[in-house]
């Protein structure tokens, strides 16, 4: 039951921020309190983009891009966290491997293509497709982060398995070299 904990809790704090209005998530008026930050983002080189009919700039309105940047970054986080908690609950009630791994993608598709719904209904907010495509994504790399982790974890302690191993061969080998040499005498 313990690991579903941090899957409630990511239940939450999505629904938490889906029930919003869009007024109170501006983030504008706390970006304009960095305007080196803001200066930053409109000197880089230009980038522009297309998402759902409107058009970012981040030299025209680096403010606008900034904001649109930072929400989209949050939803690839929580989702991103929500279905590793998810995979690790799974695996803790013995779904396992490639069918844990489909059963929380299809539980994060669902939850946030639930969210999009929601928020169409909600002030200023907007329930897009796009959105639910990167909730995915956000998942799938929080699964990709994981599994390098993982890999890089286990190649330490292999690492230090080995090293402990020929350290254990060198004590060894000395000690019997020793040993021949004393008895040698």
């Amino acid at each position: 039951m313990r690991l579903w904990l941090p899957v409630v809790f990511w239940l939450a704090v999505i629904a938490h921020f889906s029930n919003q209005p869009f007024s109170k998530q501006d983030l504008a008026p706390l970006l304009q309190r960095y305007p080196r930050v803001v200066q930053a983002v409109a000197v880089l080189p230009e980038v522009q983009f297309r998402y759902a009919g409107t058009v970012f700039n981040n030299r025209r309105d680096p403010v606008r891009f900034l904001q649109f940047c930072l929400r989209k970054a949050a939803h690839l986080f929580l989702y991103g966290m929500y279905g590793l908690s998810l995979l690790r609950a799974l695996g803790g009630s013995g779904l396992i491997g490639a069918r844990g791994f489909v059963v929380a993608a299809v539980l994060v598709v669902l939850v946030a293509a639930l969210d999009e719904h929601n928020q169409a209904r909600i002030a200023g907010r907007s329930g897009r497709p796009e959105d639910v495509a990167l909730d995915f994504a956000g998942f799938l790399l929080f699964c990709g982060l994981a599994a390098v982790r993982a890999r890089s974890r286990a190649a330490r302690v292999r690492s230090a398995a080995d090293d402990a191993v020929r350290g254990a061969d060198l004590w060894y080998n000395r000690h019997e070299r020793q040993n021949v040499k004393q008895d040698g005498k």
